[in-house]
């Protein structure tokens, strides 16, 4: 059967419920904006989707959760109309992402072989990718109503996802727009998940959720107060090369942004490349018009990997195409990598909304919430102390901040990553030894000494360690050999590298070696700054000086300009890690043992005070916007 055929058949069915229906869901759905906070910033993950597949044998029912759960604040029905009763109804392990249900629950479960449907008994051929029977097709809210909604208190937030913030450089005219309250008009051109396919407002069922691009739409004008007018040209069963043949009937509408969102149909096999020269065509046809108009490409999210018509390698072959294409004007909601990431934690059979290639509510919700991201800015983050989880075997090195709003902290043989409230997002074991650390361009760059460190001799082995800073996977080593008595720190200033460490008694001056950004060797700058013990340890630049920090009995704090030249010398420790977070602020790291002797991490925020080098600033929080 060909594959566009099947998609068209699909799309027969995507057609929105009248009458009584909308009349009761204007009744029901009422906005909130907690259901459109990001799902990975938020502290409660609202009416997460599970469906529960029961074991023949046990009787019991489990499913899992996208983050692992310190409190669950409530279990419901689809519909929310219904809740359940822990203890009786479900039970979890408070930090696990795993939901039980016991033999009698009342909890709507399936049997694994209710999500099949016998060779060719159903309307459309979904034939499952291991030839036994056919996939179950949802219609309308077949899977909605077998789906059970989570709301829950996360125990943690890893989440190895950069996140793509506000976009106030690629989409500064709508977001001009939207700041002054003036009028917005939108135009959506898409597939069916674009239409609202299988959200619970198009299949007029309870909680009656609109569709993401309304979503969007309401959240914009809750935000901003502007008045936007969306027309959405979206046809099911479509494809890229349809979108161009509609560019006209875009134009038509004056849009001040318009929303791409193909991708779903593409992958029943047409090539990146054409795919990719069909948006450039989209794209073009636009601009050529309107040449202001911004534009929003959107990855479209994975498929059922049951279902052998899609070509799932596809995927991120779109991704990348349109990613290539974000230049001026242009940003990408990356629905793609999102979706692939919540497949690593859950069943597809939570996240469809029809079984193949249709969101639930959930997934509606997630479609707007990183659109939403592209236009509306974060809260103000409150900067404050912080405290790392956990303990550790090494001391503290040193920590550094990337521009997603998370901070890295080097262990000495563990390097971690958590959030803004020291929440562990990543832990991985390294190479002792682990030093001082530093982010750029994506990436964390780790001053590493694998020889006999501060010896006169110069048996030191010093690198310098590359690590992707959404996985913390290692990526590079670059040899430091110039280092002669042991990296130790390393910062960085308009992508070039200078690395800092030890120092023997006697020595008279400190030494910073610089790199280029392939590390090859720049040359060496000397510190005029008396002898410190063991050198310097940490490094970074900000509010246009070099700030460093260095062991010994008055734990030096050396402060110099952007050519090493000496501005002061203070006893103000920061040789457990220092970085900059905001003008005139920064954070600076301490070492607290536990009783045991463990090693823990903490900051505390410092600003720059002309006699004592820095100054702690009192515990209350401040936001990085005053």
């Amino acid at each position: 059967m060909n594959n566009n055929w099947i998609f068209v058949l699909i799309f027969l069915y995507c057609v929105p419920i009248t009458g009584s229906a909308a009349a009761e869901e204007s009744a029901k759905w009422s906005y909130s904006p907690e259901l459109l906070q990001p799902f990975w910033q938020s502290e409660v993950v609202q009416s997460e989707p599970i469906l529960f597949i029961k074991d023949s044998v046990s009787g019991t029912a489990a499913g899992r959760l996208l983050f692992p759960i310190d409190e669950v604040l409530e279990i419901r029905d689809s519909s929310g109309r219904k809740l359940f009763e822990h203890g009786v109804d479900y039970l979890f392990e408070r930090g696990e992402s795993k939901i039980t249900l016991p033999a009698d629950s009342g909890i709507v479960t399936v049997e694994p072989d209710a999500l099949r449907r016998p060779a060719n008994s159903q309307q459309f051929q979904l034939t499952h990718r291991d030839g036994n029977g056919e996939i179950l097709f949802g219609a309308k809210l077949e899977y909605h109503e077998l789906q059970t909604s989570v709301t829950y208190r996360k125990a943690s937030h890893e989440w190895p996802l950069e996140m793509a913030a506000c976009q106030t450089d690629s989409l500064a005219k709508t977001l001009a727009k939207l700041e002054a309250g003036k009028p917005l008009s939108v135009v959506l051109l898409g597939d069916s998940i674009s239409t609202g396919c299988n959200s619970s407002s198009w299949g007029g069922g309870a909680p009656f959720q609109p569709a993401f691009q309304d979503l969007f739409v309401q959240h914009l004008n809750e935000h901003y107060e502007s008045e936007i007018t969306l027309t959405n040209l979206s046809v099911g069963g479509t494809t890229a090369a349809w979108g161009v043949t509609m560019i006209d009937k875009v134009i038509e509408s004056t849009p001040d942004l318009v929303i791409l969102a193909f991708g779903m149909n593409d992958s029943a096999g047409r090539s990146a490349a054409d795919y990719g020269a069909d948006i450039k065509a989209m794209i073009s046809g636009v601009r050529s018009e309107m040449p202001a108009t911004e534009i929003i490409l959107v990855a479209s999210m994975l498929g059922n990997r049951d279902w052998p018509r899609l070509h799932q390698e596809l995927f991120p072959q779109y991704r990348e195409q349109l990613s290539r294409m974000t230049w001026d004007g242009i940003a990408l909601a990356d629905m793609t990598s999102v979706w692939a990431e919540m497949l690593h934690r859950k069943n597809d059979s939570d996240l469809t909304g029809n079984g193949v290639n249709h969101p639930n509510d959930f997934g509606h919700r997630v479609y707007a919430q990183v659109l939403c991201s592209l236009l509306v800015p974060d809260a103000p983050v409150e900067i404050e102390a912080v405290q790392c989880d956990g303990d550790y075997s090494g001391h503290l090195q040193g920590v550094c901040l990337n521009d997603q709003g998370s901070i890295y902290w080097s262990f000495t043989t563990e390097l971690v990553k958590t959030d803004m409230q020291g929440r562990i997002q990543k832990r991985i074991p390294v190479a002792n030894h682990h030093g001082d650390l530093c982010f750029n361009d994506g990436r964390v760059y780790v001053a590493v000494n694998l020889g006999k460190f501060n010896d006169p001799e110069g048996h030191a082995d010093s690198w310098v360690y590359v690590y992707d800073s959404q996985t913390l996977d290692r990526v590079a080593a670059h040899e430091v050999q110039e280092v002669f008595h042991g990296a130790g720190g390393i910062g960085v200033r308009d992508n070039q590298f200078y690395v800092v460490g030890g120092l023997p008694e006697g020595v008279e001056e400190n030494y910073v070696y610089e790199y280029d950004g392939d590390f090859r060797f720049v040359q060496k700058h000397v510190i005029d700054s008396k002898w410190t013990e063991l050198g310097i340890q940490t490094a970074t630049y900000h509010d246009g000086y070099w700030w460093f920090g260095c062991y010994g009995k008055d734990h030096p704090l050396i402060k110099t300009d952007e050519n090493f030249q000496m501005r002061g010398r203070y006893d103000f420790s920061c040789s457990l890690g220092i970085v900059g977070v905001a003008p005139q602020r920064l954070w600076v790291a301490t070492g607290p043992k536990t009783p045991s002797g463990r090693c823990q991490g903490t900051l505390f925020l410092a600003q720059p005070d002309d006699e004592n080098g820095l100054r702690p600033l009192p515990s209350r929080s401040f936001s990085s916007f005053d």
